[in-house]
């Protein structure tokens, strides 16, 4: 058996985007992107080559409850663990395929205390 299970903690880099899914089971989506640091190698004294911000910026799509959650507590800046899975597609730019790869989100928590930063106003269960 193969699992396609994904678990990152990052910020928020910028407000989710809220929207209407359309089709059958129409609801709420949220998109949004999570900026996730790189693992990288201890500095040495005195070297500040890798001094500089690195990560890695994942698109991230929620929907239903997750979406909900977003709308109201999805702004830049605030950390968050995702567990989700991949999920593959593709857009035509300038008659070319470009394929994506997105997380599709199945649960959201925070990983902040107020105090910490994130200007969240209630604490609330996290969706599952």
């Amino acid at each position: 058996m193969v699992n396609n299970k994904v678990i990152l903690m990052g910020r928020l880099t910028r407000d989710a985007k809220i929207m209407d899914s359309k089709g059958e089971d129409a609801g709420k989506m949220a998109t949004f992107s999570l900026a996730v640091d790189k693992m990288r190698k201890k500095q040495e004294p005195g070297n500040d080559a890798d001094a500089e911000n690195n990560a890695y910026f994942i698109r991230c799509i929620g929907f239903d409850r997750n979406a909900e959650f977003l709308e109201k507590f999805g702004k830049q800046g605030v950390k968050f663990a995702v567990e989700g899975h991949l999920s593959t597609g593709s857009y035509e730019k300038n008659g070319m395929k470009i394929p994506t790869v997105d997380v599709v989100v199945e649960n959201i928590q925070f990983c902040e205390s107020k105090g910490n930063g994130a200007k969240v106003e209630e604490t609330v269960d996290v969706p599952t």
